[in-house]
């Protein structure tokens, strides 16, 4: 009676071994399946962020240019340039590049509100060349170099976009 007394509790021992093992893995797999949820959820709010700020500079973009169209046609502006700022539109004009994107948000040339996000702009380079047509008249053409910054005022350090624009206009 002894020997299947010890029989029975040695299989009840690798039961209780063969389960906790069992458990173990499976409470390692959940860790493991709860730190890539965590961190795909952390990557898609930094790329929905990201996303929001390039889609505000983008459309500053746009609005930027049609400033710089409208400008030179004497028509309304758009955005809200420094007095200064409209002068390196129509003339040859060349700045440092900005090395952050705070140089962009203090020494802007022109500023518009989008939602939550305020977008900077700024002129680092105008060329102005003249250049004559097969009629033998001739017209300006103008080359610039536009920097974007796109920041969200309630948290400037995580939701920003950055983008450089080259740009030609030819007059009419």
């Amino acid at each position: 009676m002894k020997h299947t007394f010890d029989k029975k509790n040695n299989e009840e021992g690798i039961a209780l071994i063969t389960s906790l093992m069992l458990a173990f893995v499976v409470l390692v797999m959940i860790a493991a399946i709860l730190v890539i949820t965590l961190t795909g959820i952390r990557t898609s709010a930094a790329i929905k962020r990201y996303t929001n700020a390039l889609e505000a500079a983008k459309g500053a973009t746009e609005d930027v240019l049609h400033d710089i169209l409208a400008y030179l046609s004497n028509s309304t502006l758009t955005g809200t340039w420094k007095s200064t700022s409209t002068d390196k539109i129509e003339n040859s004009w060349s700045t440092a590049y900005p090395t952050s994107y705070k140089d962009i948000v203090n020494y802007y040339d022109w500023r518009k509100a989008y939602g939550n996000y305020d977008v900077y702009a700024m002129i680092t380079n105008t060329y102005k060349k003249k250049v004559f047509t097969s009629t033998g008249t001739f017209k300006m053409k103008y080359y610039y170099t536009i920097e974007i910054v796109s920041v969200n005022r309630n948290s400037p350090d995580q939701e920003k976009a950055w983008l450089s624009v080259f740009y030609q206009v030819s007059e009419k």
